[in-house]
């Protein structure tokens, strides 16, 4: 079984982080120090998943991302940058967190507030990006950052796939 951080307060992560042999995840999470919100980790909590060899996989939601609840790929690629920063290529991955059905999942989200409160970056103007501007996010990480074919070939997937090795050997 992996375990996954992302929906888990930092203190849990931390906390499971020192508890696990395997390597954890942070699925679908941003950086609270760049979008201070209840639902993005600290880096305490990254660095803590960083330890055990596991991965921290940006997700594309606007209001996780920024307060102007921007997901360009510079928005997201901002994240990464920090995530690779702070621990280290081998550590940083995509993860969307896109739904298809973005107008009926906000509505449900609209609906459940005491579920998803604003203040934790649910029900606001927001962006979600698609799945298909990681592209997008690969050239601003590249051509901006200067991420090599082998960090970037990480991000996009080869991260995910050693860590799932580890974790189901």
């Amino acid at each position: 079984m992996a375990f996954d951080c992302s929906h888990s307060s930092n203190q849990t992560c931390i906390e499971g982080a020192a508890a696990s042999t395997k390597p954890i995840m942070l699925s679908h999470s941003n950086v609270a120090t760049l979008q201070p919100i209840d639902r993005n980790a600290s880096d305490e909590a990254i660095k803590a998943v960083a330890s055990t060899g596991g991965v921290i996989c940006v997700n594309f939601i606007g209001g996780f991302l920024n307060a102007g609840g921007d997901a360009s790929a510079f928005s997201i690629a901002k994240h990464a940058e920090y995530v690779r920063n702070l621990t280290g290529p081998e550590h940083v991955c995509a993860g969307s967190d896109y739904v298809w059905n973005y107008a009926g999942t906000l509505h449900w989200i609209l609906r459940n507030p005491k579920d998803f409160p604003v203040e934790s970056g649910y029900a606001t103007p927001s962006h979600m990006g698609k799945p298909s501007e990681m592209w997008a996010v690969a050239r601003v990480l590249e051509e901006t950052y200067g991420w090599t074919e082998t960090e970037i070939a990480g991000f996009l997937g080869e991260n995910l796939v050693r860590f799932y090795g580890q974790v189901w050997n």
